[in-house]
């Protein structure tokens, strides 16, 4: 169950480093039976991966506003609001 979805839903702002390289998005979608979260920031690690539903490997820089996407979270998420927490994989959705 660790690969559980997070988050599904849209991307709604794109959050850059100081090199102007996408360091988190926040993710704003409806709470399903298989999520747990309709609102996050989902920060991009070095280990993220990100993927096309045909399995294509994509950049943190081909993210962008209005991609609706699934996330399944690594390590500890932070329970604030919106819960913020590292993307161990993201499935950008057609």
């Amino acid at each position: 169950a660790n690969d559980s979805v997070g988050i599904r839903g849209e991307i709604t702002e794109i959050f850059l480093n100081g090199e102007g390289k996408v360091a988190a998005v926040l993710v704003e979608g409806k709470m399903e039976s298989d999520t747990s979260y309709d609102k996050a920031r989902v920060g991009i690690a070095e280990n993220s991966v990100i993927l096309k539903t045909n399995g294509q490997e994509l950049e943190p820089e081909d993210l962008k506003k209005g991609m609706k996407v699934e996330v399944v979270f690594q390590g500890h998420i932070a329970e604030s609001y919106p819960v913020q927490g590292k993307a161990k994989a993201i499935r950008v959705l057609d």
